[in-house]
């Protein structure tokens, strides 16, 4: 089900999004497909109280989550070599785009997997010794999360793939009872640094609307949340094992996701 939402789903989101873009504002093709890209990936940190409502299925919880991780990852090499063609024109080439994808995908894997395997023989050596400290390791896990993304930004990878690649990996070579404990509390911590983050970007954004509205974009905005983010879930869910109400679940986790993010991306745009 998650592959089908990233290998299908997510482009037909970019295609539905950069068709109604070039219909309704005054953007060319690759500027529309810029737009596109950036309203396109589910941001499951909006949403979070909706994946953990009991009655949602468990399957569905996890699989917004697995794409939710991936497809910024998918999408940023995408933005990255759209940007130039729009702000100076540069020309755009299927190859420079392939190794783009190619460069930034390989750096986040090989990156993520040293760090991460350096990180774990650290951890059970300091633990051997009685340095673990449980109070501070919290702190330790984002540590070691930030340390695989910032230093995958700085070698022109995907920090959003790293970021992942590091928790798949971390999950599963990584054994100590309270693991899970010390990931709870690391949550908890992400989850307070998250609100300080919107709190912020409302805050910005709402001087942003209080100079006047863009009647254009907001228009876009709803047509992004009613069709362009609900159509492609329940087109590419619908010869899969899911059942309508189960599509229809994750079409209105993607609305909640989008909301937010497609008003305030179109009016700056």
């Amino acid at each position: 089900m998650t592959l089908r939402l990233l290998l299908v789903g997510l482009p037909l989101t970019i295609l539905f999004g950069a068709i109604f873009a070039y219909w309704l504002l005054p953007l060319s093709w690759i500027g529309a497909t810029l737009l596109a890209v950036i309203i396109s990936p589910t941001d499951a940190a909006l949403c979070k109280g909706f994946l953990s409502e009991p009655r949602v299925p468990v399957r569905l919880q996890e699989a917004i989550n697995v794409e939710s991780g991936l497809n910024y990852g998918l999408c940023v090499p995408i933005f990255l070599f759209s940007l130039p063609v729009v702000v100076h024109g540069e020309n755009a080439t299927l190859s420079a785009l392939s190794w783009l994808f190619f460069r930034e995908l390989s750096i986040a894997c090989v990156i993520a997997t040293v760090v991460t395997w350096i990180s774990i023989v650290l951890m059970r050596k300091a633990k051997t010794h009685h340095l673990f400290a449980t109070t501070t390791s919290p702190f330790l896990f984002i540590g070691v999360a930030t340390l695989v993304f910032s230093l995958t930004q700085a070698l022109h990878g995907s920090g959003f793939i790293a970021a992942f690649v590091c928790g798949l990996l971390f999950d599963r070579f990584y054994d100590d009872p309270i693991k899970d404990t010390l990931l709870k509390d690391s949550e908890h911590i992400a989850d307070f640094a998250t609100l300080l983050i919107w709190t912020l970007f409302g805050m910005i954004s709402l001087n942003l609307f209080s100079q006047g509205v863009n009647i254009d974009a907001l228009i876009f905005a709803v047509f992004a949340i009613i069709l362009i983010r609900t159509l492609p879930i329940i087109l590419c869910l619908m010869r899969s094992d899911t059942r309508l109400h189960e599509r229809m679940t994750w079409a209105k986790g993607a609305c909640i996701c989008g909301v937010y993010i497609d008003v305030n991306d179109n009016y700056e745009q």
